[in-house]
């Protein structure tokens, strides 16, 4: 798959233009949801608020501009970040929760390993873990580590539905940008 120019540059404007846009091949590509189990919590839970601010709001209890309040910051947070995804092109790796993303050139990333994401090691969310690491996890089960720099201790877990696939396109790509970058 290919990002292709949508338009068209005038004739003797190319030049002007050089350098603006760059087409890049994504090597990988996955969207995923969050776990099934915390949208239901988390469905529960606004519901409660609901309930409670409609019952604080009958007796004229100031708690109840409280109570919709946290129900609408729930609510649009759930729609911001309803969705996970991973991209691989050609000069970076991109990751990210709805509007929160998160984008690590190739030629930073030093090494990759596939790891497991459980609610007890890595929790679910963005948050930072032990080992100096960022999670980035949607669901419980497979991720990648990704470390960054030379000395490869700090990074990022991601979790992932196709960690093969993903560290597969990974090294590729690095590989690619290795060899596009040694070239003049």
């Amino acid at each position: 798959m290919r990002y292709r120019l949508v338009g068209r540059i005038d004739p003797g404007h190319e030049a002007a233009c050089e350098g603006l846009i760059t087409v890049n091949n994504i090597h990988f590509l996955e969207k995923q949801r969050f776990d099934p189990t915390l949208m239901a919590f988390l469905g529960a839970f606004v519901a409660f608020e609901c309930y409670l601010a409609l019952n604080l709001w009958r007796v004229s209890h100031p708690g109840s501009i409280i109570s919709a309040c946290t129900c609408a910051v729930i609510l649009a947070l759930a729609v911001l970040l309803r969705q996970f995804t991973i991209q691989v092109t050609d000069n970076e790796l991109m990751f990210g929760f709805g509007i929160l993303r998160k984008r690590i050139k190739l030629s930073d990333i030093s090494s990759t390993s596939i790891t497991e994401a459980s609610l007890r090691t890595t929790g679910i969310g963005i948050h930072y873990c032990a080992g100096r690491d960022w999670a980035w996890i949607a669901k419980s089960g497979s991720a990648v580590k990704i470390n960054i720099g030379s000395g490869a201790t700090a990074g990022y877990i991601i979790s992932t539905s196709r960690p093969r696939d993903l560290t597969a396109a990974l090294s590729g790509a690095i590989g690619k940008s290795a060899t596009n970058d040694s070239t003049p």
